[in-house]
Order: structure tokens, then C-alpha cells, then sequence
């Protein structure tokens, strides 16, 4: 996990060390590099985003089309096996009873 200590509130000041969970390296950040990662990131167009709920939206209908799409062709599929069943069964009794 990373831990941050400190508070900051000087100009210049460490908020803390940001040690990284494998203990590769550290970081000092002070709150200023923080305000101003978080407004570069909310702000930018190019950074990565999460979904809107438009999109999410969108989606899970995409989903559910799927998933209805899939159940038909699983439907089709069972009962063309059953006529092909049926068919060799058929077939069966035909040569069965031709003995």
C-alpha cells in the first residue's frame, strides 16, 4: 500500500514520502504538485476518463442484446438437435422393424 505523511502546508514543504507498495522507489510530493496533478487530470481532455453513465448505459444494452441473441440461437440449436434426434430414431425403428 502507499502512505502518504506530512502535511505540507508550506510552500516547498514534502506532504511526505509516497513509498510504492514494492518498495521500488520513493517520492517526495508537496500539495501544490498534488492540486495541480489533480486539476491537469480532471481537466484534460486526452486523459483517461471513466465511463458516463450514458455510456454505461449503452453497454449494458448492448449486453442484454446479446445475451437474448444468445438464448435464441441456444433455443434454435436444442431443438434442431431434438429433430435430429428424433430423425435417427425414426430411422432406427425403420430398419428394426425391416429385420
Amino acid at each position: 500500500e502507499s502512505v502518504l505523511s506530512g502535511d505540507g502546508d508550506q510552500p516547498g514543504t514534502p506532504v511526505g514520502h509516497l513509498h510504492m507498495h514494492r518498495g521500488v522507489g520513493s517520492a517526495l510530493v508537496t500539495k501544490k504538485q498534488l492540486v495541480d496533478t489533480l486539476i491537469r487530470v480532471n481537466h484534460d481532455p486526452n486523459h483517461p476518463r471513466g465511463p458516463t453513465e450514458e455510456e454505461l448505459d449503452a453497454h449494458r444494452a448492448s449486453l442484454r442484446a446479446a445475451v437474448a441473441s444468445g438464448e435464441a440461437e441456444a433455443v434454435a440449436s436444442v431443438k434442431k438437435a431434438r429433430e435430429s434426434i428424433s430423425a435417427l430414431e425414426s430411422a432406427e425403428r425403420a430398419a428394426t422393424d425391416a429385420l
